[in-house]
C-alpha cells in the first residue's frame, strides 16, 4: 500500500489525538455538567470540521483504502449516530465511548508517526 499523505495524515492524527483526549476526559469526569463536556469537547470539533473539510477526493484511493481511514470514518459515524439519537447534551455509557476509542486508537496506530521537527530535536523530544 502506497503511504498516505503528509497532509491527510496531519489532519486525521490531530483529529484522533483531540476526539481520543475528549472522550478520555469524558470519561474520568462521569457526571460532568453539559456545559464542562462541551467545553472540552471544543478542540475535537474544530479538528472534526477540519478533518472533513480536507479534500480526500484528490489523494484518490491511497486515503479510503487506509485503515486509519476506515477505522475514522466508523469513529465519526457512531458518534454522529449517539447525539442523533440522543441529543446534543447527552452524556455518553461507557460501552459507547470505549467502543469509539477503540476505532480511535486503531486508527492513531495505522497512521504513520509525526515527523520529526526541529523543536523536537532541539528538545530531545519524542515524535
Amino acid at each position: 500500500m502506497d503511504a498516505l499523505p503528509r497532509a491527510y495524515a496531519s489532519k486525521a492524527r490531530t483529529l484522533v489525538e483531540a476526539m481520543s483526549k475528549s472522550l478520555e476526559r469524558d470519561g474520568a469526569r462521569a457526571g460532568a455538567s453539559a456545559s464542562e463536556r462541551y467545553e472540552y469537547a471544543s478542540d475535537a470539533k474544530k479538528a472534526i470540521k477540519a478533518y472533513i473539510a480536507y479534500d480526500v477526493e484528490g489523494d484518490g484511493d491511497v486515503v479510503k483504502s487506509s485503515e486509519a481511514y476506515a477505522n475514522i470514518a466508523l469513529a465519526l459515524r457512531e458518534v454522529s449516530a449517539f447525539y442523533k439519537a440522543n441529543g446534543a447534551t447527552a452524556e455518553m455509557s461507557s460501552a459507547t465511548r470505549d467502543g469509539i476509542l477503540a476505532k480511535l486508537y486503531a486508527a492513531r496506530d495505522a497512521l504513520p508517526k509525526r515527523e520529526e521537527t526541529i523543536v523536537d530535536r532541539l528538545f530531545a523530544r519524542a515524535p
